[in-house]
């Protein structure tokens, strides 16, 4: 059996440190030696998938946002304090993931059954079948179970790019790498304007939503090396709507 610190090593060899951004504070959150019989992949590493974690007696939680990102006043926090009480191992891949090929984008890019994929930078572009905004926003919610999508523009829909999370500041690369369409989390209401007046669609999926693709991800690189460790995926999708 692989001990948390085996699959840490693994996972930070397939995902390097290099990639994160100067800014970010991803990697190994908490340490443990303990045996990993049991993962638990979560997108956000919430008070309540902390707890789940402990209450079923999972010794790994790996997660794509951090779970410390600024730096500590004090060790007030209760998911640290549970974490650490139960020897359970945080690591956390943020910004190394969405950069990393396979990683956040090209696990939204297949979501959404784009073909012809291609890199460019953070971005993915690939091609779908030529459709109206209308009906590829209807296609973005239900293939990523989003609540809800906003969208403007008024162009036909054949080349795609997306980015997973908050994607305002690469609608000018979506642009120049000649997309006619961008998905992404969230973006500002004067970006989306701004894209529409230069012939780009922009469709916000929700945050959550364009990035937990990945998770199936997470989970087949943990599996597909260590086929003996039990790996769960948790929803933590935090927000409401009404």
């Amino acid at each position: 059996m692989p001990t948390c610190y085996e699959v840490w090593r693994y996972l930070d060899e397939l995902i390097p440190s290099s990639q994160s951004e100067e800014w970010d504070n991803d990697g190994l959150m908490i340490a443990s030696g303990a045996d990993c019989k049991k993962a638990l992949i979560a997108l956000d590493p919430t008070a309540e998938v902390i707890r789940y974690a402990a209450q079923n007696n999972f010794n790994a939680v790996i997660t794509h946002h951090p779970l410390i990102f600024r730096p500590l006043r004090n060790i007030g926090d209760e998911k640290l304090i549970i974490a650490v009480k139960n020897d359970i191992a945080v690591m956390s891949f943020h910004t190394r993931l969405d950069a990393n090929s396979p990683g956040v984008n090209d696990a939204l890019a297949a979501k959404l059954g784009l073909a012809d994929t291609e890199i460019s930078g953070m971005l993915r572009i690939g091609k779908t079948d030529k459709c109206s905004l209308d009906s590829f926003a209807q296609t973005v919610k239900t293939a990523l179970n989003s609540p809800a999508v906003t969208f403007g523009g008024d162009g036909n829909v054949c080349k795609v790019a997306v980015l997973g999370g908050s994607g305002g500041d690469f609608i000018e690369e979506a642009i120049k790498i000649g997309a006619d369409t961008f998905v992404t989390g969230e973006c500002g209401y004067n970006a989306i304007c701004d894209a529409a007046d230069a012939g780009l669609n922009v469709i916000c999926a929700g945050h959550y939503h364009t990035e937990a693709p990945v998770l199936e991800m997470l989970k087949t690189f943990i599996i597909t090396a260590f086929p003996e460790i039990m790996c769960e995926i948790y929803e933590s999708y935090p927000l409401k709507a009404i």
